[in-house]
């Protein structure tokens, strides 16, 4: 994939990552003016983590986490933030009492709302509002209800990818464990593709030996044709995870595979196994503007490899309420790499 970059493909405006250490890394700029960045990493929360990093001279020094999140897209300034959304579970309890008064219109009676923080991306027009990914229709099972989890994937410029799981069983004997990957493009808005299903085919093929091996080597007790399917049968693509190596975008794949309720790991959805790879494989199209890192910007991909995205601000770009630092409490937060 790094030589077929090489031959052309031609990064804009980049995001990167971002991480807690106040460490500096040197570049080749011998005489640079000073530079600030965003760095954005994921901090298993309805928002992101956004972080203010300075340059001179070629090295980078981490100042504070912000506390707000401010994303630039084409020239304008956006907040990713969230908002609170009412999302619908069913009281097993309320359930379980019905049915035995025979009461047979349970469902209707017994599904409750939840009001959960939801991602959103807050735009510098007057109620420019756009929801970062879908709203869950079920948040409940045995044990009541839940918030979902999400995990930011990446930012690139105006594209932010993430995903977000939960589970439930509507009060029945296995619980369904639900997935979404969802980018959704500003200021346009909507949840995007990132790729077709030829890209998502080829992607997987290139990923799929490796996947083979981490299978193995996580459950070992295969028998020969249960292996034999592994090797043979296609993956599928299901989400992709910024990362770069040596200025060059090459995500993380989630790779996927049919499998039983009992032998499924959760990565994906209940009744397939799913693991997280790096291989090398072509991007999509939607990726390719992102494909290389500015020179400016490649020293922080050693610095910061678990971040999903950064942003090289010009001079007196941000409003100065957008560049306060978060309480130091907060400061403290770390979002360890995933494997």
């Amino acid at each position: 994939m790094r030589k077929m970059l090489q031959r052309g493909i031609v990064a804009g405006g980049l995001l990167l990552f971002g991480g807690e250490s106040q460490a500096t890394a040197a570049s080749t700029c011998s005489d640079c003016e000073e530079q600030t960045a965003i760095v954005y990493r994921d901090g298993k929360g309805i928002t992101p983590i956004a972080e203010l990093w300075r340059g001179w001279g070629g090295q980078w020094e981490r100042q504070y986490e912000l506390a707000r999140v401010p994303l630039l897209v084409d020239g304008a300034v956006w907040e990713l933030t969230s908002r609170p959304v009412d999302v619908p579970w069913l009281d097993c309890s309320c359930v379980s009492e019905a049915a035995r008064r025979d009461d047979y219109d349970a469902d209707a009676r017994c599904t409750k709302t939840r009001t959960i923080d939801w991602p959103v991306a807050v735009g510098p027009l007057p109620g420019q509002e756009l929801s970062l990914a879908a709203k869950p229709s079920d948040c409940g099972g045995e044990g009541g209800s839940y918030a979902p989890q999400l995990t930011y994937l990446g930012i690139f410029d105006g594209l932010v990818a993430l995903s977000a799981r939960g589970s439930s069983n509507g009060c029945g004997a296995h619980a369904i464990e639900w997935v979404t990957f969802e980018a959704t493009g500003l200021p346009a808005g909507g949840q995007k593709q990132l790729w077709d299903e030829r890209e998502g085919a080829r992607i997987a093929e290139a990923g799929q030996q490796t996947a083979v091996a981490k299978f193995i080597e996580q459950y070992d007790e295969r028998s020969a044709e249960e292996i034999n399917a592994l090797r043979l049968v296609p993956m599928d693509l299901r989400a992709m995870s910024a990362r770069w190596n040596e200025g060059y975008l090459q995500p993380a794949l989630l790779l996927s595979r049919d499998a039983c309720f009992a032998c499924s790991n959760g990565l994906w959805t209940s009744y397939t196994e799913a693991v997280w790879v790096t291989a090398e494989a072509p991007l999509p199209a939607r990726l390719a503007p992102y494909a290389m890192l500015a020179p400016a910007l490649r020293p922080l991909a050693a610095l910061v490899p678990d971040a999903v995205g950064f942003a090289l601000l010009p001079e007196a770009t941000l409003p100065p309420e957008l560049l306060a630092p978060a309480p130091s409490g907060r400061q403290r937060r770390e979002s360890a790499p995933r494997e």
